[in-house]
């Protein structure tokens, strides 16, 4: 039975998502949400329309999304489609304007995520999140007929590597592999970023911090912090 459903909520939700969809339809954020939705109509409305008049036209609202019908292709397919898609160098085709392109470690997350979601096995989700710390040479290579320095300049100026993985996504994935998966390869995932972060503290244990800290603290005269005079 579905008569429990806020189906004005429903509709709140729709409109959200047809405006994102808008301002940016690839974002990776928006494809884990349309996921969810979809996997919410498909389990709690067990893919039965919502009382009218507001059902039907939730309904017909979430077919102008654009996500294919499970009869056609599972949810599953079609998010494993969205992280092929954009899971490759971000200089990949010439565009000059960077900031248009989907981080394709944005993308690996909220893949990841969606795998959750969707039921897949942990170990299924931990391999893909993992998959962001190996080396570049594994990883799509920039395409022969664009400028590699200027691909060189523009990671500099946008703070990613070749993977698409920052220091804050790399956060998030420790949070979601902690949180959501319960998963024992975190000290693997921090050990590759501390690789690819290696003038970051970020990535170390307390442990290390401590020890790092103490060698500051026990630094040659001279070579100590400044103390002024009073």
């Amino acid at each position: 039975m579905i008569s429990h459903i806020n189906t004005g909520k429903l509709l709140q939700a729709l409109t959200c998502l047809t405006h994102a969809q808008c301002l940016f339809s690839s974002h990776p954020g928006l494809h884990l949400r349309l996921v969810h939705l979809h996997h919410f109509i498909a389990t709690s409305l067990q893919n039965q329309t919502p009382p009218a008049p507001i059902g039907p036209a939730f309904i017909e609202g979430v077919k102008q999304l654009g996500v294919p019908d499970e009869n056609q292709v599972s949810l599953e397919t079609y998010n494993l489609q969205y992280l092929q898609k954009h899971s490759v160098d971000y200089c990949d085709d010439g565009n000059d304007d960077i900031r248009e392109r989907v981080n394709p470690a944005e993308a690996t997350l909220a893949c990841a995520q969606a795998m959750m979601i969707l039921g897949a096995p942990p170990s299924e989700v931990e391999d893909v999140l993992l998959g962001l710390i190996r080396l570049p040479s594994s990883r799509k290579r920039i395409s022969n007929n664009y400028n590699t320095s200027k691909s060189s300049d523009q990671q500099q100026k946008y703070g990613f590597n070749e993977s698409g993985l920052t220091i804050s996504v790399a956060l998030e994935v420790i949070r979601c592999l902690e949180d959501q998966v319960g998963s024992k390869r975190v000290k693997e995932f921090r050990e590759g970023c501390r690789r690819i972060f290696d003038k970051s503290t970020v990535f170390l244990e307390m442990e290390e911090l401590n020890k790092l800290k103490e060698k500051v603290l026990d630094l040659p005269e001279g070579l100590g912090p400044v103390v002024g005079d009073d």
